[in-house]
């Protein structure tokens, strides 16, 4: 019982810290931490779109949070229902990253 406690503070505090990020990633303010961004040489990086990596990072970011939120709920329930939602909640962020991935190719 006390690492079941454990782990969903645990979950609970990433969820915490995603949603903050998530919200820095809204207002459009802090870093960029998408691995396009990331490695990208510093000429790439000043004509990206910055308004769409924001947007990009803040739909997957967003998703991460409210997946460990429900993590969180799931190890305190224990209730099965909780984690098939969380579950599929990622295989959707996989699929969108998937048509952003192949949107962005065709562009270039």
């Amino acid at each position: 019982m006390l690492i079941q406690s454990i782990v969903g503070v645990i979950c609970g505090g990433l969820a915490l810290l995603l949603l903050i990020y998530c919200i820095f990633m809204l207002c459009e303010k802090g870093p960029i931490f998408t691995n396009r961004f990331i490695w990208s040489s510093e000429a790439e990086k000043k004509t990206f779109d910055k308004k769409a990596e924001y947007r990009l990072a803040s739909i997957v970011y967003g998703t991460l949070a409210l997946f460990f939120a429900l993590e969180t709920i799931y190890v305190f329930t224990l209730d099965l229902r909780v984690l098939i939602v969380g579950f599929a909640l990622i295989g959707l962020l996989f699929i969108y990253l998937i048509i952003n991935a192949v949107k962005s190719q065709r562009k270039r």
